[in-house]
């Protein structure tokens, strides 16, 4: 008995979310944990569930104001269930990535009415190499992504049947407990969504306010509790310094993407083809804005949307490149709208080397996003190697309970070695400083080799670790 088209359609989309669970989730524990932020991220997890207070996250036995506490929240019912490791702690980001992917196509439905495109735009964000590496790893940016998604999904909605409505404030509520004001980064979308279609009766609708009824309802308990309990330290630390101070000058160093050049390079690479083809689909804005009519207007929306978003990263002080990911949905449904408009225009001729093309730049994003998704050796500029030493230390350093201070030579990336030893003081020291005998040391091979130690003193050093990039020594006692 032959299949149907919507079941075939049915038995894609199904496909599509259980492709992307398979990249998601398979493996998800192997890799060590990076720093800083997954690492530090992994240390307030582990000291926040294991006090007696898991509103107020901690770090170093000191409340942690840097994120809000939601995707640490769910970290912990994670690890409840799975046990502290590397697998439960990313669980929540890999999983909101997949309910990303299931999300972004309901989005092109909702625009199109085309489930071929809806497929494609899913298979496009699907293949986003910077959406594979980040929703593999302990990170906000791929939970906060999808919070806006929803947001703006419930505000398309919401223009045909009010009750949809609601969601807008429910995701934005959502978004913030995730990444503070990050979360409003819907907003933009839907006004320009509005300008351009010049339609704001979604203003003066009731549900659209009580959506933001219950979005206070999910932002302000804790962010009272933690008012009450800590003052204006609180807001100062959380708000004025994490977020003011981010966006008005480098408040971290920025090691990942220091420059505007990085984010365009480094968007270049991780969204290829995808990234170029939506530069040169920018060209046709023009033609759009004189002929707005049908999907050229929303595609000048979703683009403007896509464009103003990396605008503000790139105007930040603090630049990461993980933060131009809620850019990339819209990116991915601008690029969708061209392909149904190209597909629509398409002679019946050329029909077959239409699908052909797009079954190419499918392709060729699909293995660049694995390529740098799975990439063992360098991830964002990160090698993963020095992550792998990093846990070995730790782990050595784990066995020895008796030790508290750990001396780290020149090197200070030392949280994910903190998160595997469960230790907590690390001394950071320069060559000339004296170290005391008895001690260990965590310095990188390289500098370890170009200090040329004469055999004296090598007599007195003992190597308890030696990896690709990092050795642990131990100074023996006089």
């Amino acid at each position: 008995m032959p299949i149907s088209p919507e079941k075939r359609y049915l038995l894609a989309f199904l496909g599509v979310g259980i492709l992307a669970s398979i990249i998601f989730l398979t493996g998800l524990g192997k890799p060590a944990l990076q720093d800083y932020d997954e690492a530090i991220y992994a240390k307030v997890v582990r000291e926040t569930v294991s006090g007696t207070d898991p509103l107020t996250l901690k770090h170093l036995g000191n409340p942690w104001f840097e994120k809000p506490p939601l995707y640490f929240w769910l970290a912990m019912i994670s690890s409840k269930m799975f046990g502290l490791d590397e697998f439960s702690l990313r669980l929540p980001s890999s999983l909101f990535s997949i309910a990303g992917i299931i999300l972004i196509m309901l989005l092109a439905w909702e625009i199109t009415k085309d489930k071929f495109m809806s497929l494609v735009t899913g298979l496009m964000f699907l293949t986003m190499g910077a959406l594979i590496v980040a929703g593999r790893q302990v990170r906000l940016d791929v939970p906060v992504t999808v919070a806006i998604m929803f947001s703006f999904y419930s505000f398309l909605c919401g223009l045909k049947n009010p009750k949809w409505l609601i969601g807008i404030g429910i995701g934005v509520a959502v978004g913030i407990m995730f990444k503070s004001i990050i979360g409003f980064y819907a907003f933009p979308a839907i006004l320009i969504w509005s300008i351009i279609f010049k339609n704001f009766s979604w203003l003066k609708n009731k549900y659209f306010w009580l959506g933001g009824f219950a979005g206070l309802a999910i932002i302000l308990p804790w962010h009272l509790y933690e008012t009450v309990k800590f003052g204006s330290a609180f807001w100062q630390e959380y708000f004025i310094h994490h977020v003011l101070g981010r966006f008005g000058e480098n408040v971290i160093g920025g090691g990942q993407a220091v420059s505007n050049w990085n984010y365009f390079k480094f968007s270049f690479l991780f969204e290829f083809p995808w990234f170029a083809l939506f530069g040169l689909g920018l060209l046709a804005l023009p033609t759009a804005l004189l002929k707005t009519n049908g999907r050229k207007k929303e595609a000048l929306a979703l683009g403007c949307s896509a464009v103003f978003i990396f605008t503000v990263f790139a105007a930040a002080g603090t630049k990461l490149f993980y933060y131009t990911i809620p850019a990339i949905p819209f990116m991915a449904l601008f690029l969708g709208l061209l392909a149904t408009d190209s597909l629509a225009r398409a002679k019946a001729v050329h029909i077959t080397k239409y699908y052909f093309v797009i079954f190419l730049l499918l392709t060729a994003g699909f293995t660049n996003a694995l390529y740098v998704g799975f990439n063992k050796q360098k991830q964002l500029a990160v090698n993963q190697s020095i992550s792998e030493d990093e846990r070995g230390v730790g782990r050595f350093l784990a066995t020895k309970t008796d030790v508290e201070k750990i001396y780290a030579f020149e090197y200070d990336y030392w949280d994910t070695i903190s998160f595997y030893s469960n230790k907590r003081s690390f001394e950071l020291i320069k060559n000339g400083q004296n170290i005391p005998a008895g001690s260990y040391v965590v310095i990188e091979q390289q500098a370890f080799k170009k200090l040329n130690l004469p055999e004296s003193i090598l007599e007195n050093i003992r190597t308890d670790y030696s990896g690709n990039v990092l050795r642990l020594v131990y100074l023996k006692p006089n």
